[in-house]
C-alpha cells in the first residue's frame, strides 16, 4: 500500500511541477507589461504605490485564481478517479474546501484593501475592476 501511495504523490507532484513550468513560461507573456507604471526617470512615490497594487492585483487575479482553478480540477479528477476509494474522495473534499476558503480570504482582503483605500480618496489607486491579463 506505501508504494500505491508512492507512486501516487510521485504522479501528483510531476503533474504539479509541470503545471507550474508551463503557468511560468505562459504567464510573463501577458502580464509584466503593465506591472510597472514608469520608467527610471519618471518615477515618484505615486509609481511606487502603483507598482505595489499591479504586484498585488498580479499576485490575486494572475496568480492565485489561476492556480485555484487548477487545485480545483485537481481534486475533481481526484474524486472521478477514486473509484470507491473513501481515502481518495476525502482528500480531494479536504483540498476543494482548503482552496476554497484560501480563495475567500484572499479575495476578502484583497477588497477590504480596496475599500479601504477609496474611503481615503485614493480612487485613482483603488479600483474595484481588476484588470483581464488575457
Amino acid at each position: 500500500m506505501d508504494v500505491v501511495k508512492s507512486v501516487s504523490a510521485k504522479k501528483t507532484l510531476a503533474t504539479m511541477t509541470l503545471l507550474l513550468i508551463l503557468f511560468a513560461f505562459i504567464t510573463p507573456i501577458y502580464t509584466f507589461a503593465d506591472l510597472v507604471p514608469c520608467d527610471g526617470a519618471d518615477c515618484d512615490f505615486d509609481s511606487l504605490i502603483e507598482l505595489i497594487k499591479n504586484i498585488v492585483t498580479f499576485l490575486l487575479f494572475g496568480f492565485a485564481v489561476p492556480l485555484a482553478a487548477i487545485s480545483f480540477a485537481i481534486a475533481g479528477v481526484m474524486i472521478l478517479t477514486a473509484g470507491g476509494n473513501t481515502g481518495q474522495v476525502e482528500k480531494a473534499k479536504e483540498i476543494f474546501w482548503n482552496v476554497l476558503i484560501g480563495l475567500i480570504v484572499a479575495l476578502s482582503a484583497w477588497l477590504i484593501v480596496n475599500a479601504i483605500l477609496l474611503g481615503l480618496g485614493a480612487s485613482g489607486l483603488a479600483s474595484l475592476q481588476y484588470p483581464l491579463y488575457l
